[in-house]
């Protein structure tokens, strides 16, 4: 996912509590499957624009897919921010957690599930997962999103026009907008929302691929 000095939105990915309750898709719906990854050595750059908590900079970011990488004694899959930087997805997609110069930054428990499968517009999930900041020493339990499909749309960025899902992750302390694009096989650009009661205070990071490597 996009995100500057990370590869995603704050507060990780995690399980399903509450299986989705929404249809099959109608016919014709465009509909992915399973959570797919770019080939091993894509790149991409991020810029982020932010304010308020996030601090006030402009940031421009690459991002490198590193394949399989061990993480807390498990294979994950690895995005790396320069090459100290690297947050950690399960195989469908779910944040799991970010190292910076091999020091624990950020866990979710189970990972942050950032998609349900298979995905269409209108699908709707409810996840719950315990966040753990490492780096300011604090951990939250039973942190609770609802996330839904609510669009498949196209998305401009410097990088080009992309078809996209847009999905959306809410709780009473955060709202993460994230455009996926099935083709490139990423978020090409998201809105990360922190609210009033977000323990580190309000603010706000915007941010779009402007520029791609990515080898099909």
């Amino acid at each position: 996912m996009i995100r500057s000095r990370t590869v995603t939105a704050f507060l990780g990915r995690s399980a399903i509590l509450s299986a989705c309750a929404t249809a099959a898709p109608p016919p014709g719906t465009p509909t992915v499957d399973r959570w797919t990854q770019p080939p091993v050595g894509a790149s991409w750059v991020s810029a982020s624009k932010n304010s308020g908590s996030f601090g006030t900079e402009t940031v421009r970011s690459t991002i490198h897919f590193l394949g399989d990488r061990d993480f807390q004694g498990k294979k994950y899959l690895a995005y790396s921010v320069g090459d100290n930087d690297i947050s950690y997805f399960d195989a469908s997609g779910g944040y799991v957690g970010r190292t910076v110069n091999g020091a624990l930054r950020e866990t979710n428990d189970p990972g942050f599930q950032s998609y349900a499968w298979p995905l269409h517009v209108g699908k709707s999930w409810v996840h719950s997962l315990r966040f753990t900041d490492h780096a300011a020493g604090r951990s939250f339990d039973n942190v609770q999103f609802s996330s839904k499909a609510e669009a498949y749309e196209d998305v401009t960025t410097p990088a080009g026009t992309f078809k996209t899902f847009r999905i959306v992750h809410d709780n009473n302390a955060v709202r993460i907008t994230n455009w996926w694009s099935p083709d490139l096989r990423l978020v090409v650009k998201s809105k990360t929302e922190r609210k009033s009661n977000f323990y580190a205070g309000p603010g706000t990071r915007e941010a779009e691929v402007v520029l791609l490597d990515i080898k099909k």
